[in-house]
């Protein structure tokens, strides 16, 4: 009886382990995200002028972050109140698409 039991409890673990690294491996498998970069490159053919560069990279989510600089409903200087509250919506938009991707949002306010 006692074998029986042990055998079953052992059975029933065995199980479980199985579903369990099945759990990691599906959540394991990472969709990476696309990003479009661009970048000033140091012209070749002319001193002192810039190339631009685009390129699209892929990025794993949770290996990401954006840092969030400087974001004020409300600033001394109202034409930089009237810039944020035009770009705010759009940046909303994709931190919430980033965030649900696995990506870590950071908010860096300054003392301002």
């Amino acid at each position: 009886m006692i074998r029986k039991t042990v055998k079953l409890t052992m059975i029933a673990a065995l199980l479980l382990l199985v579903q369990f690294t099945g759990m990691l491996s599906a959540k394991s498998v990472v969709t990476p995200i696309r990003i479009s970069t661009q970048q000033r490159i140091p012209s070749d053919l002319d001193q002192g002028a810039f190339v631009i560069a685009n390129t699209i990279e892929s990025w794993i989510p949770t290996q990401t972050a954006i840092i969030i600089c400087d974001m004020w409903d409300k600033h001394w200087c109202p034409d930089a109140t009237s810039r944020v509250a035009e770009i705010a919506p759009v940046m909303n938009e994709v931190l919430t698409i980033a965030r649900d991707k696995g990506v870590k949002i950071v908010h860096a306010p300054s003392d301002c």
